[in-house]
């Protein structure tokens, strides 16, 4: 059997990256998108195993985990380096926000 080397990162090991604006509203249309793709009372029981620290059951769970994780971390990270603005949204047209 042939062996080859590759590099890795540790389970435990925190990494810090630089993330856009505009990489950070893609995970939120990403987020949307699975959302939308399934019936919204099965969506909230997945966001409720996540707030509860239960482990996703299928692929498509770790999917979402794995994305509002991201989306939280970043959240986060820009608040506590102030690089978040305020906003104001029309809620009959939430596609057009302007910031306050």
């Amino acid at each position: 059997m042939a062996k080859m080397s590759f590099p890795t990162i540790p389970s435990d090991a925190l990494i810090d990256i630089k993330i856009s604006g505009t990489f950070y509203r893609k995970l939120l249309g990403l987020s949307v998108m699975l959302a939308e793709s399934k019936p919204l009372e099965e969506y909230k029981s997945i966001l409720e195993k996540l707030k509860s620290n239960n482990p996703p059951e299928n692929l498509y769970e770790s999917n979402v985990h794995t994305v509002i994780s991201l989306i939280y971390e970043i959240e986060t990270c820009a608040r506590d380096q102030k690089k978040t603005k305020m906003v104001e949204v029309d809620t009959d047209n939430p596609e057009s926000f302007k910031e306050a």
